[in-house]
C-alpha cells in the first residue's frame, strides 16, 4: 500500500485524483464521473472523519486533519486508511479540529471535484460529505457505547456547511440502534440496480422496513 499526503492529492494539478476516479469506477463498474465522484466522496469523508469523532467519543484530544498534516492510503480508488504527520491537537478543541477537518480538508476535495465537472453540484457534494461524516459519527458512538443524547452532541459537532442528517432509531425490541438517512443520494442504484436502504428517495417507511429487514 502506497501512501499519499492530502496536499499532492487535493493541489492545483491533481493527477493522483484524477487516477483514484479512475480506479474507483473501474472498482464500481460504471464509467459515469458523478457516480465515481459520489462513491469516492462520501467514502473518504467516512475514512478522514472516524478517527476525529473516535477521539471525540472516548474523550480524548482530537487529531488535527488539516491536508497539511494528513497521509493517505487509497485501494481501488476507495480511501482505506489515514495516518496524521503531527500529532500535537490543532487550536479550538474539539470545534477547532472539526473545522481543520471540513474547512482545510474535505472543502479542498468539494472545490476540486466541482472543477472535474463530475455532474453534481455543490448541494449534493456538501451533502455526500455529511453522508459520510454523520456516518462516522454513529459508527464511532456506538463503539464507544455512547447513549443517544451524547450522540447527538457529536452529530452537532459538524456544523456549516454540513447540512443536518436525519437520524432514524431503528431495530427490533429491545435493541435500537441510530442510523443516519443519507442527505445527498450516493447514484450507486444506477449499479446496484436499487436504492440502498438509507437513500433519501426512499420514504422514511421504507426506510426503516428495510432496516429492520437488515437487523
Amino acid at each position: 500500500m502506497t501512501w499519499l499526503a492530502a496536499d499532492d492529492l487535493l493541489g492545483p494539478v491533481p493527477l493522483e485524483l484524477d487516477l483514484q476516479l479512475k480506479l474507483a469506477g473501474e472498482r464500481l463498474g460504471s464509467d459515469s464521473l458523478a457516480v465515481t465522484a459520489s462513491a469516492l466522496l462520501e467514502g473518504y469523508a467516512w475514512a478522514l472523519a472516524r478517527p476525529l469523532f473516535a477521539a471525540l467519543a472516548a474523550g480524548g484530544p482530537a487529531p488535527h486533519l488539516a491536508a497539511g498534516n494528513v497521509l493517505l492510503a487509497f485501494a481501488g480508488g476507495r480511501l482505506a486508511e489515514v495516518a496524521v504527520l503531527s500529532p500535537a491537537p490543532p487550536p479550538g478543541g474539539a470545534a477547532g479540529a472539526v473545522a481543520r477537518l471540513v474547512g482545510d480538508h474535505l472543502a479542498l476535495l468539494v472545490a476540486r471535484l466541482a472543477e472535474r465537472r463530475v455532474r453534481r453540484g455543490p448541494r449534493a457534494l456538501w451533502g455526500l460529505v455529511a453522508n459520510g461524516c454523520a456516518a462516522a459519527v454513529l459508527a464511532e458512538a456506538q463503539a464507544a457505547g455512547l447513549p443517544a443524547g451524547e450522540t447527538g452532541r457529536l452529530l452537532d459537532a459538524p456544523g456549516r456547511p454540513l447540512p443536518a442528517p436525519a437520524v432514524l432509531q431503528t431495530g427490533p425490541d429491545g435493541q435500537p440502534r441510530l442510523v443516519r438517512r443519507r442527505v445527498t443520494c450516493c447514484l450507486n442504484y444506477t449499479v446496484a440496480g436499487q436504492p440502498c436502504a438509507t437513500c433519501p428517495l426512499l420514504p422514511p417507511a421504507e426506510t426503516r422496513r428495510r432496516l429492520l429487514t437488515l437487523a
